[in-house]
């Protein structure tokens, strides 16, 4: 943020905040460098030279519950008087605090406040230069708070030594359910540490490990603490290097453990022998529901394997596969397992030379699945006769609404040309797929804009103005799912792309992209 509120803006709200206690602030459009969420008692002030006043005003105030002052770069006295402000203020319970550089002076009196506050229940610390040193004062904290619920330290340094400390404030800990180690090279010791913490820690659902270098060696005590914790439902070990034996090692675990439910085993070079492995497991399995192998260069073979698993897996709701070079044969096998599937909500398929004879599969499957709600093949080799196969199948299709953006500029040209009926298609199965009893009758005069008068004619700003006239639950459930992941549309302003971001609290076009791939199963709940 730019910093327009000013210091004597800032200044202003401050004192505001010193005297509400009756909660009486309202959203403020404030959009340079103070944002008002929902709700109304969140404060955001990222990227701004002017926290000392509001850590101040923190000190007093009983309304406000959530603040993000991320990007600040604070000076440790600033720092100081922040953390002063948690250890009087009860009311605060989520603290973003990510890019700010606190260092060990910052980190030592940040464990010193969490030792007394009894009302931060989340808190974000990534980027924020903790090593080992810093990983240790937090973690003779959190053995003696038992109020913090999620803690993120994503992109530090605490390495192996810092991995250690926590996982003994884990072993004692009995708040902490989610906890964040990406990127902090912890290796396979810090991760083995780890591992003999999740055989004790009875309360984390949630643990993000990736890009850690854990390699075979953390893999397997992380399978063989997986056997034992009868917790964590949650689990990412993307880009750790863990190879097909560690994915076999996993594979086995998955055999026995009824509790994961999200497993990410992205990038790690598993290849087709570890995804047999893991298929085998999947046969068994009762419990994940959603599971990514992008990445793993699994090939044809690796995709056959997996197709015979979820003829048989009753409880996969979404698979990621993009970038495994699956080709056309890999298509053919899971099209053919999705004939027989009907749990499969999400498939994404993207970067994997998908060419025509795969996506003719994959249409006549969509001929007879009415399950799936998201087919991603975006970035692959469909061409114009491939696309021809797609529009009828949708057509027919009762679930199908999000089918993949960058598709190829032949792909791209066809569906443009035929745009009406995508858009017709797809906008019809996504009224079946939400519950439109809940819209508006402002809203209900308003489909008709998209549903009979989607030509190509109809320009980004227009749409744009027909969005705004409808009511939240609309854009959420119905049009930002059609109008911006349809691969018909013409190239999107900025403008519109970037009230999209924002209006979905996301950040960039990974995020956004993330949000796409998982878009029906997410707008399902």
């Amino acid at each position: 943020m730019d910093g327009n509120v000013g210091s004597n803006g800032v200044e202003k709200i401050a004192n505001r905040l010193r005297i509400d206690i009756g909660g009486s602030i309202e959203k403020n459009n404030l959009e340079s460098n103070i944002e008002w969420y929902h709700p109304p008692s969140t404060i955001s002030f990222s990227y701004s030279s002017n926290v000392s006043k509001i850590a101040s005003a923190l000190e007093v105030n009983s309304v406000i519950s959530e603040i993000d002052l991320s990007g600040n770069e604070m000076s440790s006295a600033i720092t100081n008087k922040l953390i002063s402000a948690f250890e009087r203020n009860n009311c605060i319970t989520h603290v973003n605090l990510s890019h700010n550089r606190i260092g060990y002076d910052g980190a030592e009196l940040l464990a010193s406040a969490l030792k007394v506050n009894k009302s931060i229940f989340k808190i974000n610390l990534q980027e924020n230069s903790i090593g080992p040193a810093e990983a240790e004062k937090l973690a003779m904290a959190l053995i003696v708070n038992n109020t913090v619920s999620d803690i993120d330290l994503e992109s530090n340094y605490i390495g192996c030594s810092g991995a250690e400390k926590l996982a003994m404030a884990l072993t004692a800990n009995n708040s902490i359910s989610a906890i964040n180690l990406a990127s902090n090279d912890i290796g396979s010791m810090g991760a083995e540490k780890l591992a003999m913490a999740l055989k004790k820690n009875n309360k984390i659902s949630t643990i993000n490990l990736r890009r850690n270098k854990v390699g075979l060696g953390g893999a397997e005590k992380l399978a063989m603490a997986l056997q034992v914790n009868t917790t964590i439902s949650n689990i990412e070990l993307s880009w750790n290097e863990i190879g097909p034996i560690g994915a076999a090692k996993l594979a086995t675990t998955s055999k026995v453990n009824n509790v994961i439910s999200n497993l990410n085993l992205g990038y790690n070079a598993i290849g087709s022998e570890g995804t047999e492995k893991l298929a085998l497991a999947l046969e068994m399995n009762k419990a994940i529901s959603f599971l990514c192998l992008s990445g793993n260069e699994i090939g044809s073979v690796g995709a056959d394997k997996l197709a015979s698993a979820l003829k048989i897996n009753t409880t996969i709701k979404s698979i990621d596969l993009n970038n495994n070079d699956i080709g056309d044969d890999g298509a053919i096998y899971l099209a053919r397992a999705l004939v027989t599937n009907k749990t499969i909500l999400s498939l994404s398929l993207s970067l994997n030379k998908v060419g025509y004879d795969g996506v003719s599969e994959l249409a006549k499957m969509l001929h007879t699945n009415n399950t799936l709600h998201s087919l991603c093949l975006s970035s692959n080799e469909l061409g114009r006769d491939g696309c021809e196969l797609l529009v009828p199948a949708l057509k027919i299709n009762q679930t199908i609404t999000f089918i993949g953006h960058n598709l190829g500029l032949s792909s791209w040209q066809f569906l443009t040309r035929n745009r009406r009926q995508v858009v017709q298609a797809l906008f019809q199965k996504t009224l079946n797929f939400h519950n439109v009893s809940k819209l508006k009758k402002s809203d209900l005069k308003l489909l008709p804009e998209f549903i009979e008068k989607p030509h190509p004619k109809k320009s980004m700003e227009e749409i744009t103005k027909l969005i705004e006239t409808a009511s939240s639950e609309l854009q959420n459930k119905l049009l930002f799912i059609i109008i911006h992941s349809l691969v018909a549309l013409p190239p999107i302003p900025q403008l519109f792309y970037n009230k999209i971001l924002k209006y979905l609290s996301l950040e960039d076009f990974d995020s956004y992209s993330s949000w796409l791939s998982k878009i029906s199963v997410v707008a399902k709940h």
